[in-house]
C-alpha cells in the first residue's frame, strides 16, 4: 500500500483524500517512509515529521487537502532554518514565519514536510550532491534540484521551486517530471531568498502534466480562467542554435499533438542573450547578497563558495555603464520575444539542447547551455512549463499561466 500511495499523482492524491479513501496521516506516513528509503538521493536538507504529523491530524480544508509539500530551501518555513545551500548560513536560526507563498499553500491544505536542497543561493544549474532518481548517471539539474528529485522519487506529490533562468524547468527536464513557473512579479516573493529581483519567479514541480493546473492554481490562490489557443509557435533554427535531434523531434511531436495552426518565430539567437543576462543577474545578485550580509564574508566560517564569490568579484569590477547597457539590451530582446508570442499563442521548443549532462559536469561548463532555451522566457515576461514528450522535456511558453496550462491540457488529451 505504501508504494501505491507514494506514487500517486497529485490529482489522484487529492481525489482519494477528498473521498476519504485515505487519510492525510496515512498519506504522510507513506511519504515519510519514501523519504527515508531515498535518503541517499540527498533531496532533503531537513525533514520535520513531528510538525507534519500534528498538522495531518488537523482538518485540512482547501484544494490541497492534506497533501505533503516539499519546499526549496530558499523559502521560509516557520520553525525550520533557511540555509539556501550555503555554508554562509549554516547556523541560521529557525524562521519565525512562513514565506508568503508557503503560508498560502498551507492555508489551502498543504502540509510542509521539509526543505529541499538547492544550488548555492540558487546561483547554478547542478545542485551538487543530489542524485537524479530517474537518470542516475545524470545531474538532477538546478537550482531546484532537491525539489525535482523529491517529486521524481515519490517522496512528495508536490514541491515548491524558484526559477530565475530555468531553475524549475531545468531540473524538471533532467528528472523526467513536470515543472511550471509563473511570470516575474506574479506571486509575492516575501520570505524567499532573492537572486535577481527582475527575473525571480516561483514555480511548482509535479510528476504528471495533469497535475500542473491543480498545483499552479493552489499556488496562485485563484481559480483558472479558460483560454482559447490560437497557434503553436516554433522558433527558427537560427534562433534556437544547436539542438540535438531527439530534443527537436520531441518538440515537433508536441506541436503535432497540439493540432493548432503553426507559425515560425524569428528573434535574435538565444545564444546572444547570455552575456547581457549574466551581467544583469550578476549585478542584481551581488546587490542582494550584499544586503543579506552574505558578501563579502564576515568571517571564514560564513563564506559563500569559491565559484559564487569569484562571480561576485567579477561583477564588482563591471562598470555601471556596462550593466546599464546590458539591461537595455536584454530588455529589448525580451520585448521582441514577448511581442512575437501574441495573446492566445503558445511557443513550443525544446527545454534543453541535449540530454541532461553527466553527474561529473561542472556548473560553469553547463550553465550557458542549460539556460539557453529557458532563460529568455524569464526576460520576456512569459510563463513557462516543461513536460516530458516521448521521454524528453519540451517547453511551452505563453503570455500567461492559464494559456500555458491550456496547452498542457491539450497536449495530454
Amino acid at each position: 500500500m505504501d508504494a501505491g500511495l507514494a506514487d500517486l499523482s497529485l490529482r489522484e492524491t487529492v481525489a482519494r483524500l477528498r473521498s476519504r479513501e485515505i487519510t492525510p496521516s496515512e498519506l504522510l506516513e507513506a511519504c515519510l517512509r519514501r523519504i527515508e528509503a531515498t535518503r541517499d538521493l540527498g533531496a532533503f536538507v531537513v525533514v520535520d515529521p513531528d510538525t507534519a504529523r500534528r498538522r495531518a491530524r488537523e482538518p485540512q480544508p482547501g484544494p490541497l487537502h492534506g497533501v505533503p509539500l516539499a519546499v526549496k530551501d530558499l523559502a521560509d518555513v516557520a520553525g525550520l532554518p533557511t540555509r539556501a545551500g550555503t555554508r554562509a548560513l549554516h547556523d541560521a536560526p529557525p524562521a519565525r514565519a512562513d514565506a508568503a507563498v508557503v503560508a498560502g499553500l498551507r492555508a489551502r491544505g498543504a502540509i510542509p514536510v521539509g526543505k529541499t536542497a538547492t544550488h548555492e543561493l540558487a546561483a547554478g544549474v547542478i545542485t551538487p550532491g543530489i542524485r537524479n532518481p530517474r537518470h542516475p548517471e545524470a545531474i538532477a539539474g538546478g537550482s531546484s534540484g532537491g525539489s525535482a528529485a523529491a517529486v521524481a522519487a515519490g517522496a512528495v506529490p508536490l514541491a515548491l521551486g524558484t526559477d530565475t533562468a530555468g531553475s524549475v524547468r531545468i531540473p524538471a527536464a533532467c528528472c523526467g517530471i513536470c515543472g511550471l513557473n509563473g511570470r516575474a512579479g506574479r506571486l509575492p516573493m516575501d520570505g524567499v531568498m532573492p537572486l535577481s529581483e527582475s527575473f525571480d519567479t516561483l514555480g511548482v514541480l509535479v510528476r504528471e502534466p495533469g497535475d500542473l493546473a491543480l498545483a499552479w492554481h493552489a499556488l496562485s490562490g485563484r481559480e483558472p480562467e479558460p483560454r482559447s489557443l490560437s497557434a503553436a509557435l516554433v522558433c527558427e533554427e537560427a534562433t534556437l542554435g544547436r539542438v540535438e535531434a531527439a530534443e527537436l523531434s520531441a518538440a515537433a511531436t508536441a506541436v503535432e499533438r497540439l493540432g493548432l495552426p503553426t507559425r515560425p518565430v524569428s528573434v535574435e539567437p538565444f545564444r546572444d542573450w547570455g552575456l547581457p543576462r549574466s551581467a544583469v543577474i550578476g549585478a542584481e545578485s551581488l546587490s542582494a547578497h550584499r544586503r543579506a550580509g552574505l558578501y563579502p564574508a564576515r568571517d571564514p566560517d560564513h563564506a559563500i563558495g569559491e565559484e559564487l564569490a569569484g562571480w561576485h568579484a567579477e561583477n564588482e569590477r563591471r562598470p555601471a555603464a556596462e550593466v546599464a547597457a546590458a539591461r537595455a539590451r536584454l530588455t529589448a530582446l525580451g520585448r521582441a520575444l514577448h511581442a512575437a508570442v501574441e495573446e492566445g499563442a503558445v511557443l513550443v521548443l525544446p527545454a534543453l539542447p541535449g540530454p541532461p549532462p553527466p553527474r561529473t559536469a561542472r556548473n560553469e561548463h553547463v550553465l550557458g547551455p542549460l539556460t539557453r532555451l529557458l532563460a529568455p522566457m524569464n526576460a520576456a515576461g512569459l510563463a513557462g512549463a516543461v513536460v516530458p514528450v516521448d521521454g524528453v522535456g519540451v517547453q511551452l511558453a505563453a503570455r500567461d499561466e492559464d494559456t500555458v496550462l491550456a496547452a498542457v491540457a491539450r497536449l495530454a488529451e
